[in-house]
């Protein structure tokens, strides 16, 4: 895949989830993405994915899991700024609080 077809599919994830929220499905897939060892994607696109990752309904223990086993430091585990990244709130569309 190329830079610019994940760019474009990023942007078009923007526009759903921040309207929507994003499924179970579609939160457990990008989440498993980002927290597994080797992450294709650069740091730019995935701090834009990061912030992406809004969720439609509560959230599923299997994606607790996956964000949480991804804790510490180790060669298997992902980026520092990933881990906090993956733990901050997102913030609000309308007023940005």
């Amino acid at each position: 895949m190329r830079k610019d077809d994940v760019v474009a599919a990023v942007s078009g994830l923007d526009q759903y989830a921040s309207i929507r929220g994003l499924t179970s499905e579609a939160l457990e897939l990008l989440v498993d993405t980002l927290t597994k060892k080797p992450c294709h994607l650069d740091q730019t696109t995935t701090g834009c994915v990061i912030r992406l990752l809004v969720p439609r309904r509560k959230v599923s223990n299997e994606i607790v899991l996956l964000v949480v086993g991804c804790l510490g430091l180790g060669a298997n585990r992902p980026q520092p700024v990933l881990q906090v990244g993956a733990f901050k709130p997102p913030s609000c569309p309308i007023c940005g609080c």
